[in-house]
Parts: structure tokens; C-alpha cells; sequence
């Protein structure tokens, strides 16, 4: 299968995605939202992911704090469809497909989340062989799902923000180096200043004043030390 083009460009433009897994663990191929939600947390964890169950609205709260610009709701739906078969709907076309495991309906859910935040919504429908309680995923279904997660999982790769992320990374990873050896000399000096407070403790019986005044000094000298490295570094 291939993603949807307007799903695939969406995914590319958006920055800030949240993935919301719809579904139940206990009735069979009802999990296939969910699965494919941690699927997709396994391999973007750039793309926050929630796990909404069978009561998805309870998580709205979540989903409006996290201000996504794209919003991705995975789950199992009835379209008179051979099992595995994917869809792509709109909010505006959810009532012509059965969701039924919600206490609430996905469109009132996301009208009501539109209502406080901006943000563009896109559902993928999976067909389901069975819906009976207890029984494991279908062979078509989770096929389907490994498919998804891996071209969902590509897109994110080569959209453009891709490069921001790694940009970001790589800038976040090159400052964590720079830091390290400003932590040590602050550390070190901390260290040593409050064994020589502690060895003058013990000569001249004055713990723990000598710890104290050690542990002080010792933390301004690395601390001076910590600036003059980083002036340095920058």
C-alpha cells in the first residue's frame, strides 16, 4: 500500500505531530490503532503518541496541551472491506464508517478539541477480520499495520523538517560535548576543596567548618575555572 499523497504531505510540512491510537487490546483486530501507535512511538520518537483505548476523549486535555499542528487518529472501522484494507477519511466523512468501541463519537471529539486549538486532522481507517473478544490480531491486519508504521515511519524521514530534527539534534549533541568538561572541573574542584576542608577538620577539630568553607571554595574555584573553559569554547 501507499500513504495517501495528502496524508504523505502532511506529514512532510508538519512540525509538530501528535499520533492518537484508538482501540481495544481485548478484541482481536479492535488493537489495530493501537499497535500502529506504538509502532510508530518505537520508530519516530521525534512524533508524540497517545494512547487513547476505547475512551480516546478522555485524552484531550493531552492532545490540546501538546498544540499539534497535525493530528493523526489511528482505528479499526467497518467499510464493507477485505481485511487490512486502509483508509484515509476526513472528521467530515467519520459518519459513514462504524467506530465502535468509543463512548463517544471521533467527530464530536474532534470538533470539540478544534475548538480551543488550530489544527489539521487526518484519520486512518484499517478494516478489521474480527472484532470477537479475546481473539489475537488477524494476519491481514497486522500486515497491514507493519506497512503503515514503515511508510509513516519513511515519510517523517524525507520530509523537509526531517533536517531540522537531526540539525537540532546534532546542535544539542555538540553543546552536551561542550558542557562535559566544565561539569568535571566544577565537580572536581567541589570535590577536592571539600577533602582539604575535611582534613583540616580533623587536625584542628573544628568539623565541620573546614568542610563547609572547603566545599565553598572549592565550588567558586570550579566554577571560575567552568567560565574561563567556556569563554574558551565559544
Amino acid at each position: 500500500m501507499r500513504l495517501n499523497q495528502r496524508l504523505s504531505q502532511r506529514l512532510n510540512n508538519a512540525r509538530n505531530i501528535t499520533f492518537l491510537g484508538v482501540g481495544s487490546d481485548l478484541r482481536g483486530d479492535d488493537a489495530a490503532g493501537m499497535l500502529l501507535a506504538q509502532k510508530i512511538e518505537e520508530a519516530c520518537p521525534y512524533v508524540k503518541v497517545i494512547y487513547g483505548g476505547t475512551a480516546p476523549e478522555n485524552f484531550t486535555g493531552e492532545i490540546k496541551k501538546a498544540k499539534p499542528d497535525l493530528l493523526v487518529i489511528a482505528d479499526s472501522a467497518e467499510m464493507n472491506e477485505p481485511p487490512g484494507t486502509v483508509r484515509l477519511i476526513t472528521p467530515e466523512e467519520v459518519g459513514g464508517y462504524t467506530f465502535s468501541t468509543h463512548a463517544l463519537p471521533l467527530k464530536v471529539m474532534i470538533d470539540f478539541i478544534r475548538h480551543d486549538i488550530t489544527c489539521e486532522v487526518e484519520i486512518i481507517a484499517i478494516q478489521p477480520a474480527t472484532l470477537k473478544f479475546g481473539d489475537p490480531v488477524s494476519p491481514a491486519v497486522a500486515d497491514a499495520v507493519d506497512e503503515l508504521a514503515e511508510e509513516i515511519r519513511d515519510s517523517l524521514k524525507t520530509g523537509p523538517d526531517s533536517d531540522k530534527i537531526r540539525e537540532a539534534r546534532r546542535i544539542v549533541g555538540g553543546d552536551v560535548m561542550k558542557a562535559l568538561p566544565i561539569g568535571f572541573e566544577i565537580a572536581v574542584a567541589t570535590f577536592l576543596g571539600a577533602f582539604i576542608g575535611y582534613e583540616a577538620d580533623l587536625r584542628l577539630r573544628s568539623a565541620p567548618v573546614g568542610l563547609a568553607v572547603g566545599v565553598v571554595a572549592g565550588a567558586v574555584a570550579g566554577l571560575w575555572n567552568g567560565i574561563r573553559i567556556g569563554l574558551k569554547i565559544k
